[in-house]
């Protein structure tokens, strides 16, 4: 029989949250059995025969910084070597969210990448494993992919979160030769800043038609405006067309703070004292070098075997025919974090880089924002249309959900509730039609073998003096029982999101671990 081996796995020496703790035992408790745990970390014993097979998760583990085996010596795990590339060390209080190209841009609504990245090794991925988020945002769960060695692919609506999703694969995908190529070639462009005098000459190179630039004139001061399309034409002319999104990424990341807009408020709001002019230059430069930096770490970390990872442009609610095209059916595993009901405006938010980038025009960012799963803009017409179709859309979901629609419905009548209000129960209804619409894709791409993670949280409304509690977890995991997975859920005591709506928001989110049955 064979002996016993020990291992000793080290903490991180930030403070966990209580969700964090049951991650890293059930991460500990997956490679031995646990022998003793304290705050500076756990011990395992596993059968000496098996240490080989260990030491692959050892070295991904996720909420653990080094490990030893038995008497050997003290081995940094990646995620710790990973999360030094945002500050150089892991001896910060805080938690590292913005390591390697996580830190690209200051995309709303991202979740944390530990989570991300602990959910693949539960799922036991190897480099031949496909994980698909059907709400990819700006590439978290695809980033995480590409640090964990395996493929990925993102589908997601907004052309903003696409645009920075693939600048952050590409930048950790690329030979080292097209790195420095690029980053040689966006410090030039940003060098030749302010040689050009001419904004209209310069909006007629981007084809920007006159409603778009009368747009951006009115939220951008002339000379900051000026840089901004010269460096956008200046890097068309200098870097390759396949580099031209990251450059327009990194343009992306300081739009809000040279803007008019009050960089602390996510609505369109204006300064109370005009912004004249502003270090465009200087901030670009900044961000390129930092981004740089961190990308080179990141990449050293990287498995050598080549991943296959990008984000689609494309509608979730009709997912198959999206991963079809791509020939990427079907899926080894799922991870998401679909969008909030009626939360966070994403088109709003990042309005002004969609059309300073010329993802949209001024015109059509309304009709974008509406497309999206989760809106909360809706005219009085549209409202009355949805109301008189609610009760025939309710027969298809789960009764609670009928039931609280009703409820709301009746707390607002004869109110003097606002139109946000009233727009509510048939917002509502439309989001979790439309979530039963994704959970059906999701259930036809995903292997019979494979598992579907969502991490989702419950929000809440006030209706009638009273808040009444949307339990979008639980109703969710009941609409996927009825197109044919299992569920299980766990509860995660989350961090703060950074939301619009923090007053409605609840610290709490939920993991749904969906299986198809």
């Amino acid at each position: 029989m064979a002996g016993k081996l020990n291992i000793t796995l080290k903490k991180f020496p930030y403070s966990y949250l209580p969700y964090e703790k049951r991650l890293l035992t059930r991460e500990a408790a997956a490679i031995g059995k646990i022998k003793t745990d304290d705050a500076s970390g756990l011990q395992i014993s596993v059968n000496a025969n098996q240490v080989k097979a260990a030491l692959s998760r050892l070295h991904r583990l996720t909420y653990f910084s080094h490990f030893s085996v038995g008497t050997g010596p003290v081995v940094p795990t990646q995620q710790f070597l990973l999360e030094t590339t945002a500050n150089g060390s892991c001896t910060a209080n805080r938690q590292s969210t913005r390591y390697s190209t996580h830190g690209f841009h200051d995309y709303k609504g991202k979740f944390h990448p530990q989570i991300a990245r602990y959910l693949m090794g539960r799922s036991e991925l190897t480099t031949s494993s496909f994980v698909l988020d059907p709400f990819a945002g700006s590439g978290t769960v695809l980033v995480e992919a590409v640090h964990y060695g395996c493929n990925a692919i993102g589908v997601e609506s907004n052309p903003l979160a696409v645009l920075v999703g693939n600048s952050k694969l590409k930048l950790l995908t690329c030979s080292d030769r097209e790195l420095k190529r690029f980053h040689g070639g966006v410090q030039e462009c940003i060098a030749k800043l302010g040689t050009r005098k001419s904004i209209n000459t310069l909006a007629s190179d981007l084809d920007i038609d006159t409603a778009t630039l009368t747009y951006l004139q009115s939220w951008f001061a002339p000379a900051i405006l000026l840089l901004i399309l010269e460096f956008r034409t200046t890097c068309r002319h200098r870097l390759g067309p396949e580099w031209v999104d990251t450059a327009d990424g990194i343009l992306s990341s300081l739009i809000r703070e040279v803007s008019q807009q009050e960089p602390a408020d996510l609505r369109i709001r204006r300064r109370k004292e005009q912004l004249t002019r502003a270090p465009v230059a200087a901030m670009l430069s900044s961000s390129v070098e930092n981004l740089i930096s961190r990308t080179l770490a990141a990449r050293k970390l990287l498995n050598d075997a080549p991943t296959s990872a990008i984000e689609l442009a494309g509608d979730s609610r009709c997912l198959n025919s999206v991963l079809a095209s791509a020939q990427r059916v079907p899926v080894d595993c799922i991870i998401t974090s679909p969008p909030y009901a009626t939360a966070l405006p994403y088109i709003d938010t990042s309005r002004l880089s969609l059309v300073a980038l010329g993802l949209c025009t001024a015109p059509d960012l309304r009709r974008l924002e509406r497309d999206q799963i989760g809106n909360r803009e809706i005219s009085p017409y549209e409202r009355k249309q949805a109301e008189s179709e609610m009760e025939r859309k309710l027969q298809s979901l789960p009764r609670q959900i009928g039931k609280f629609i009703h409820e709301l419905v009746r707390k607002h009548k004869n109110s003097d509730a606002g139109f946000r209000k009233l727009n509510m129960p048939a917002l509502l209804v439309q989001y979790f039609t439309d979530m039963k619409s994704v959970l059906t894709q999701t259930h036809v791409v995903l292997s019979r073998t494979g598992t579907a993670y969502w991490l989702v949280g419950p929000n809440r409304t006030n209706a009638g003096e009273k808040w009444l509690y949307i339990d979008t977890p639980q109703w969710i995991g009941t609409i996927a029982e009825s197109v044919g997975f299992t569920i299980s859920i766990d509860e995660l005591d989350a961090y703060q999101r950074f939301g619009l709506h923090q007053r409605n928001g609840i610290r709490q989110e939920f993991l749904i671990c969906m299986r198809p049955v």
